[in-house]
């Protein structure tokens, strides 16, 4: 009796804790060593169809066992393989080509000790005697070689058997062995039979629905896609990647992504499963669609539960992003009611594609949606209607800019991605201008009224600034460019931070509300820094309204006050800001007052 070159009881707890995922990998490396066997035999050529690979599953009164017509093993060849775990690959021994086959290792026939308590291996090399070979978990294996009698009765190919320890005898048995070979190997390209309770024996493998043509046979290849994705893809993408022989289907997701949610690749290496959600293979940006893949050039980790970061692997994922891309526009060309259908569909993740990949957003970027001031449209539209693109931060300033009269070429860019894309917009229309608007600077720029009004004007200002002093809000007279307007709220991006850091610390309690103020009052002097700017939000009073005109008119400071009061919390409203306690309180004694006074009613 010989001793493994290992402390096998050790290898057998590094495979089990820190390899493999599970124990139900043991019949995953079996299948790998069957079909590097067959593939062997063929010697490059044509497999045999009567070769195969046989599975009968454990019961009560006998082991499991798993037969393969592969190319077999002599006894020198058990021995030299079996008796130093990890010197040499079953490949070498074999002088099989490395890039051929999967079983790298040379651990995986010892996975089976996972599930066992022995492994007994019985196999016949052509022109040579046939071996049997025992290894038990205490770290101890024979070898025997065996007459040439005893060899005549063997078939040439490998015999596997495992007599199941008791916790794992249902993964052995009928049930569990059929699901693991479904889960691993149904599309490998080698009959699997597995023996049924009745005594037949059932084919589990079939031709890989997905490395079927697309063209023509486009319903198989939509509905393998529906079953793995959950739902009947928006459509599907062809990969094939000479570089690597990876060839498969990408599907396009019909209900939107996240993007946070990064896309995974079922991946078979061989046509053996070796991830369900590769994140590796797959750009970063494609998060819209889930590929399934079949390669031979790529390279699997040593638990072959996944793939190695090489140049193969980065290769294949350039050849994926390729394809996602010429799909895209290949829309363009051909099916316009698709392509904005996906688009619709996969908005935030084809904008984060595009501020990515320069290439996709030459093709799909004039066909993005943005709001502008006069409605939705489409990069290209703006663009076209000529002049320099203004975009806003945030929608409390596109809202100001809005009222200040902006035109159809201000865009909201307060949505994800929005300004980005922006930016990038002359990459599609040559050297047009984008630029970020100015709320104070539009204010400015605002007519002011006629010189004789100017003594009026600016009694008003004072006087309704002192109204909402409380407010801490300046009172400013401009003509806006709608006459209906009377008031409209703006302050700049800073004052607005400020605002609402007062605003929260209003609300916050305890050391959050401390922290809050102590921010509001780092931005303000971070403000002041930069030389006089506003350090409050302003109401402006349209002077192009008559009713605005005639609380100049007023001498009744308290009916003024209350007014512009109302206008203040108007403006607000009609801007969608959030009221503070102080806003609400401001605006329910003024309403108060002011319908007081409308019904005549006296103190």
């Amino acid at each position: 009796m010989s001793e493994f070159g290992v402390d096998l009881r050790g290898v057998i707890d590094l495979l089990s804790r820190h390899i493999y995922s599970g124990p139900e990998v043991f019949l995953r490396e079996l299948l790998q060593n069957s079909r590097d066997a067959l593939i062997a035999r063929a010697g490059g050529g044509e497999l045999s169809p009567a070769w195969a690979v046989h599975i009968r599953p454990a019961t009560t009164e006998r082991p499991f066992t798993i037969v393969d017509d592969g190319i077999g093993l002599a006894a020198d060849e058990v021995e030299d393989l079996l008796a130093t775990v990890g010197r040499s690959s079953k490949r070498d021994v074999l002088d099989m080509p490395n890039s051929d086959f999967l079983g790298q290792f040379g651990i995986g026939l010892l996975s089976c000790l996972m599930v066992a308590d022995a492994i007994e291996l019985v196999s016949r090399k052509e022109g040579r005697l046939a071996v049997h070979w025992r290894g038990q978990a205490d770290g101890t294996f024979t070898v025997t070689e065996l007459t040439k009698e005893q060899s005549d009765a063997v078939d040439i190919g490998t015999r596997v058997s495992l007599e199941p320890s008791p916790d794992h005898a249902d993964m052995l048995g009928f049930e569990g062995i059929t699901a693991l070979v479904r889960r691993y190997a149904e599309y490998l390209p080698i009959p699997v039979l597995v023996e049924t309770p009745a005594g037949g024996a059932e084919q589990l493998t079939r031709p890989a629905p997905f490395l079927a043509n697309l063209v023509t046979d486009r319903a198989t290849v939509l509905d393998f896609g529906e079953s793995m994705i959950g739902h009947a893809p928006l459509d599907a993408i062809e990969i094939d990647i000479p570089g690597t022989a990876t060839t498969g289907i990408a599907y396009v997701l019909a209900h939107p992504a996240s993007g946070r949610e990064r896309a995974g690749a079922r991946v078979y290496l061989g046509r053996m499963l070796v991830a369900t959600d590769e994140p590796q293979l797959m750009p970063g940006w494609a998060f819209f669609v889930r590929a399934v893949v079949s390669s031979d050039g790529l390279t699997p980790t040593a638990s072959r539960e996944a793939l190695v970061r090489d140049d193969a692997l980065t290769l294949t994922r350039e050849g994926i992003a390729q394809a996602v891309r010429g799909w895209i526009s290949g829309l363009a060309e051909r099916n316009r009611a698709l392509l904005r259908t996906f688009l619709a569909t996969h908005d935030l993740a084809i904008r984060a594609a595009c501020v990515e990949d320069d290439e996709l957003f030459r093709m799909v970027g004039p066909l993005l949606t943005f709001e502008t001031a006069a409605g939705t449209h489409t990069l290209e539209e703006i663009a076209l209607t000529g002049g320099a693109i203004e975009y806003a931060n945030s929608l409390d300033e596109f809202r100001m800019l809005t009222g200040l009269g902006a035109t159809s070429r201000l865009v909201n860019a307060s949505f994800v991605y929005h300004e980005e894309l922006l930016l990038k917009a002359h990459m599609l229309f040559g050297d047009i201008t984008v630029t970020e608007a100015d709320v104070m600077g539009r204010v400015r720029e605002l007519a002011e009224p006629a010189a004789e009004d100017l003594a009026r004007t600016k009694a008003l200002a004072a006087r309704a600034t002192a109204a909402l002093a409380n407010v801490d809000v300046e009172a400013v007279i401009k003509i806006l460019p709608s006459a209906g307007l009377m008031s409209l709220y703006v302050a700049d991006a800073e004052v607005l931070t400020r605002v609402d850091m007062q605003r929260a610390s209003e609300i916050a309690r305890g050391p959050w509300a401390a922290a809050l103020r102590t921010a509001a009052e780092r931005v303000d002097e971070v403000r002041s820094r930069r030389g006089p700017v506003a350090t409050r939000a302003q109401i402006c009073l349209n002077w192009g309204n008559p009713l605005v005109q005639r609380l100049a008119e007023l001498r009744d400071e308290s009916v003024l006050q209350r007014t512009v009061r109302v206008l203040y919390v108007q403006a607000l409203l009609a801007g969608r800001r959030p009221l503070t306690e102080r806003d609400r309180a401001l605006m329910s004694e003024s309403l108060d007052d002011l319908v007081t006074l409308s019904v005549g009613i006296e103190e």
